[in-house]
């Protein structure tokens, strides 16, 4: 049997998804650092990190704006969409950052990381996004039992009062991430919408941070770890780009090769049937040429064909044009 790391293209998904998780994971630590050395309290922490990360998502997205293509036409859906991303990034980050401050960082991070997941399920479900499988049920109950264990132990050890409020801080946070991960999945391919939902985020919150008094540092460390928190935005930075390569050549060559010329067929077609996949993979053709959209018709194909699997129903046509507005993407996509 091959490795699942065997190909190149895994090897470096692999390193790209450590990569995000050791970002992700040293914020609470970086934004413990800057509270220790300076007043900077939560909302300080978390303006500054969507300020900054505002300020270098903008740069990077003017330096490649040209190879990326023209951005899509805003509807007031698309608009709805992405105000909800710019308020769930800030109450994310603003909620994350004061649960470190009252729980601690791994009881932030624990709680704030294995909680998401379970509310992004829940969130797709109720919206009829496609219901998880089994497999992906029972590991999201185990780790919300896990969850309660540790709070629980965590509390008795603590009094109580501190630990629950800074769980509960946690939680917020945790619902924060997936209404942007729910909300940003129907957003059009095109538009920054990391940027967008940074630059929201930090608007959102200036008025806050000013009513209360926002404060600066001039503390050499606490200004570049403010910096460091700045220049990895820990989530959704995918969201924008999707990654149109080749498909892995791990799996069954033949299975491949039936799915590219699919993609073909449905870019050609004039069925209503697969007018949503058509579309979807014109906007890709329009920006980055046939061959790259014909193999990102494919992949789409591969998941629609797994979800019917999964769920042992029939294609429905309308309902992938739904969820051609509103399926979620993973944050590491």
């Amino acid at each position: 049997m091959s490795s699942p790391l065997a190909s190149p293209a895994s090897r470096r998904g692999f390193l790209l998804v450590v990569l995000a998780a050791l970002c992700w994971g040293t914020s609470g630590v970086s934004g413990r650092i800057v509270a220790d050395r300076t007043d900077l309290g939560p909302l300080d922490i978390a303006w500054h990190r969507m300020a900054i990360g505002a300020v270098v998502l903008l740069i990077g997205t003017a330096l490649t704006r040209r190879r990326s293509g023209p951005i899509p036409a805003l509807t007031r859906g698309t608009a709805v969409r992405l105000v909800l991303v710019g308020a769930g990034l800030a109450a994310y980050q603003l909620a994350y950052f004061a649960a470190v401050a009252t729980a601690g960082v791994s009881i932030a991070t624990l709680v704030a990381l294995g909680l998401a997941p379970l509310l992004i399920a829940v969130g797709a479900t109720v919206l009829g996004h496609g219901r998880p499988d089994r497999a992906t049920v029972i590991a999201l109950v185990v780790a919300l039992i896990g969850l309660v264990l540790l709070v629980g132990i965590s509390a008795e050890a603590d009094t109580g009062t501190t630990v629950l409020l800074g769980a509960l801080l946690a939680v917020g946070s945790a619902l924060g991430y997936a209404v942007v991960t729910l909300a940003g999945a129907g957003v059009p391919a095109g538009i920054p919408v990391t940027l967008v939902g940074f630059a929201g985020g930090a608007l959102l919150l200036t008025p806050v941070a000013l009513i209360v008094g926002l404060r600066f540092t001039t503390d050499p460390v606490a200004l570049a770890v403010l910096l460091y928190l700045g220049l990895v935005p820990s989530e959704y930075s995918s969201a924008d780009r999707r990654h149109l390569g080749h498909i892995t050549k791990a799996g069954n060559a033949r299975a491949r090769w039936l799915l590219v010329e699919a993609g073909w067929r449905i870019l050609r077609s004039k069925q209503p049937e697969t007018a949503a996949l058509r579309a979807w993979g014109a906007a890709i053709a329009a920006r980055r040429g046939n061959r790259i959209a014909a193999v990102a018709v494919a992949r789409r194909l591969a998941g629609v064909l797994y979800a019917m699997w999964r769920d042992g129903v029939p294609y429905d046509a309308a309902k992938l044009a739904r969820g051609q507005r509103g399926v979620p993407r993973s944050p590491t996509a």
